[in-house]
């Protein structure tokens, strides 16, 4: 991985938390395309406003695991849509790529797949 953006809440967490807004997309998304010899990977997720997040990406072969844990011990009463863009370069549109995103926050011990797709 070469390049990650965060967007969405990540840059108004404090001001939503402390309005009690919420800033939701209708479900969690996740894209992939391809640009030239990068892949690019758009996630969205509708977390707790309050959240505390810790992502890792890990890229075996043909298969990226990106893995996001939400270490608040705080719930707020709204929620918020975090957005990351990963960016992976010199990759081949000629070769199947399977993208799997796990989370977990505080209440679970493991990570559970959220969403998963294939391009």
């Amino acid at each position: 991985m070469n390049k990650t953006l965060k967007g969405g809440c990540f840059k108004k967490t404090n001001e939503l938390s402390a309005k009690g807004n919420s800033n939701t997309i209708s479900k969690d998304t996740l894209q992939l395309t391809f640009s030239k010899d990068t892949l690019k990977v758009n996630l969205g997720l509708n977390l707790n406003c309050c959240a505390s997040l810790i992502d890792s990406v890990v890229v075996q072969d043909n298969k990226i695991t990106a893995f996001i844990n939400d270490t608040s011990k705080f719930s707020c009463k709204c929620l918020c849509y975090y957005t990351y863009d990963f960016s992976f370069i010199q990759t081949s549109s000629r070769q199947t790529y399977i993208c799997d995103i796990k989370y977990k926050d505080q209440t679970k011990k493991e990570y559970t797949t959220i969403l998963k797709d294939t391009i």
